[in-house]
C-alpha cells in the first residue's frame, strides 16, 4: 500500500511539470514506467550538392524550339561534363512542350508559339566547385535553375552519432525525473527511433572565385529523436 501511494504521489508531482517530451506512463493499472523523449542535433560540413539545371526555348513552330532545345541542353550537358560531372550524375529529369496562346484577341484564341523545356539534374561531388559548375552551365545556354541542395555522400557516421546522442539524452532525462521524486530508474524496457532527419542548410562563407557564381554551402543539421520507456526501480 505505501508503495501504491509513493508511485501514485510521483505521478501527480511529474505530471504537473512535465514537458510533452517527458511524460509518464501506466502499464496495466499501475504507473511504474517513466517514458521519455531524446533529442539530439549534429552539425555537418557538406561534401556534395546537387542542382536542377534546365533550358527553356520559345518558338513559332514545335520543330524549331525542340531543335533550339536539344542543342543548348546539348551545350549545357557538354559544359557540366568539362566541370568534371560524370555521366552517372547526370539524369534528365523533365521535358516538356505546351502551346503558347493569344487570349488578348477578340476572337477564338490562337496558338502563336511553343514553348519547350528541359531539365538536367546534376550531382557535384566536389563541394568547392558548385559555383564554377553553375557558371559553367549558365554561360553555354542553360536559363533555369532550381533546387539547389546540399549533403553527405556517406552520412552514416553523423547519423550514428546523432542516435547515440538522442539515446544519452533520453537516459539523462528519465534519470532527473527519477531522481527528482526520489526514485530509482531501472531496466530499460523500449525504446523506439521516433524520427531521424537532415537537410538544414545554414549560411557560411562565401565563395571567393569572381569567375563562379558566389556559393554558400553552409552547415547541415542532423537530427534524431527516440522515444524510450524506462521501469521505475523498486
Amino acid at each position: 500500500m505505501k508503495t501504491s501511494v509513493a508511485i501514485l504521489a510521483l505521478v501527480a508531482a511529474l505530471g504537473l511539470g512535465c514537458s510533452e517530451g517527458d511524460k509518464i506512463i501506466s502499464s496495466g493499472d499501475t504507473w511504474e514506467q517513466i517514458r521519455v523523449v531524446g533529442t539530439a542535433t549534429v552539425d555537418a560540413v557538406p561534401d556534395m550538392a546537387q542542382v536542377h539545371l534546365g533550358v527553356q526555348i520559345f518558338a513559332d513552330s514545335v520543330d524549331v524550339a525542340v531543335a533550339e532545345n536539344n542543342r543548348l541542353t546539348e551545350a549545357v550537358i557538354d559544359a557540366l561534363k568539362s566541370q568534371g560531372i560524370a555521366d552517372r550524375d547526370l539524369r534528365t529529369t523533365s521535358f516538356n512542350i505546351y502551346p503558347q496562346r493569344d487570349f488578348n484577341r477578340e476572337e477564338e484564341s490562337q496558338i502563336i508559339g511553343y514553348w519547350v523545356s528541359k531539365t538536367v539534374m546534376a550531382t557535384i561531388r566536389e563541394i568547392d566547385r558548385v559555383g564554377a559548375v553553375l557558371q559553367a552551365a549558365v554561360d553555354v545556354g542553360a536559363n533555369r535553375s532550381f533546387g539547389l541542395t546540399f549533403g553527405l555522400q556517406d552520412s552514416t557516421p553523423v547519423d550514428q552519432q546523432a542516435r547515440i546522442l538522442a539515446v544519452e539524452d533520453a537516459r539523462q532525462r528519465a534519470e532527473d525525473l527519477a531522481g527528482g521524486a526520489g526514485f530509482t530508474l531501472g531496466k530499460l524496457l523500449r525504446i523506439n527511433e521516433a524520427s531521424f532527419f537532415g537537410g538544414s542548410v545554414y549560411s557560411r562563407a562565401e565563395a571567393d572565385d569572381k569567375v563562379a557564381i558566389p556559393v554558400e554551402p553552409g552547415e547541415l543539421q542532423v537530427k534524431a529523436q527516440v522515444e524510450v520507456a524506462y521501469k521505475i526501480a523498486e
